[in-house]
């Protein structure tokens, strides 16, 4: 921890804490943080979790936000690593939320003083998220809908998320409570994460967020979706499009069977898992990504095989 974020703690409480992971965050981090010293909230703090990045970003950006604390690791914790670092300084700066929010990812004040009146309207509500464009806000022309919560399928992580893809659009739908919210915009309520611990640290990337989520909601907690807040996500997630790559793809893999593993289902978590990664192969073919489909096939297989060796 720097000195200056060692000055900060001995500051007021806050409200509320953004905590924004961060690893070669390039441009997009700095839009990112502009997006947030420009949110209208006088009790807020952001804290910055950087997973030693090389690429000058998270330097440049200490130098040009002063108001906000940089924590730095010796090395790429992960993502749910990194955002529990956070949580765990907002806690000790006594915050009641705090906002888990991506790298590349934008939230508006309005969008943001919506989510807070939901956390205020609704006690049990101990994770908020909100609907997700594709894109920035200054092209909303460009954007589709990648999120706006999730429910369960027959298969518990494979999501069913309505309306995806469809094109910008502000609504006044009510809020509506959900299965799962996405860590990329993500708001927490502290008492929760004390009761039922932050992102479990088996995982490294992916599928932190839906495991959290059933944990609150199997200890009385309720998830919710603000689908009146919008936050914009500059995805350029490549296991989601034509190219792929295969890293990703044994990441979501050992996470998604990590996830099954934690949880008590009627069929075995390891059926479950090979299932949930036939489903997404079928739809990978069904649209045409040959080159994702055979990633994950290898990823799947590796995992198999090293987890028949250790056993």
């Amino acid at each position: 921890m720097t000195e200056r974020a060692q000055v900060m703690l001995s500051e007021p409480p806050v409200r509320l804490c953004v905590v924004i992971p961060a690893f070669e965050g390039g441009a997009a981090l700095h839009a990112c943080l502009n997006s947030v010293v420009r949110l209208p909230q006088e009790s807020l703090q952001a804290i910055v979790v950087d997973n030693a990045s090389t690429d000058g970003s998270v330097d440049s950006a200490e130098e040009s936000f002063p108001e906000i604390i940089f924590l730095r690791n010796k090395k790429n914790r992960g993502f749910g690593k990194a955002c529990n670092q956070g949580i765990s300084l907002a806690m000790e700066r006594g915050a009641d939320l705090v906002l888990l929010l991506n790298q590349d990812a934008q939230l508006d004040g309005q969008s943001l003083s919506s989510m807070l009146e939901l956390a205020d309207r609704i006690p049990k509500a101990a994770a908020i998220g909100c609907r997700t464009y594709s894109g920035d806000p200054e092209h909303p022309e460009e954007a589709r809908l990648l999120y706006c919560g999730a429910w369960k399928s027959w298969l518990p992580l494979w999501q069913r998320v309505p309306g995806i893809g469809q094109p910008f659009s502000r609504t006044s739908d009510p809020p509506m409570q959900v299965d799962y919210v996405w860590g990329h915009t993500m708001m927490l309520r502290c008492a929760a994460l004390r009761e039922v611990g932050s992102f479990d640290p088996g995982f490294f990337m992916y599928y932190e967020d839906l495991e959290l989520c059933e944990r609150l909601k199997k200890n009385g907690w309720q998830i919710w979706c603000d689908t009146q807040a919008v936050s914009w996500h500059r995805i350029d997630d490549p296991s989601r499009a034509g190219k792929s790559e295969l890293w990703r793809w044994q990441l979501k893999q050992e996470s998604c069977r990590h996830c099954y593993r934690l949880q008590s289902y009627r069929l075995p978590s390891d059926m479950l898992w090979l299932f949930t990664a036939a489903r997404e192969g079928v739809s990978l073919l069904r649209n045409g990504y040959l080159r994702a489909a055979g990633h994950l096939l290898i990823a799947v297989l590796g995992s198999a095989f090293r987890s028949h060796r250790t056993n």
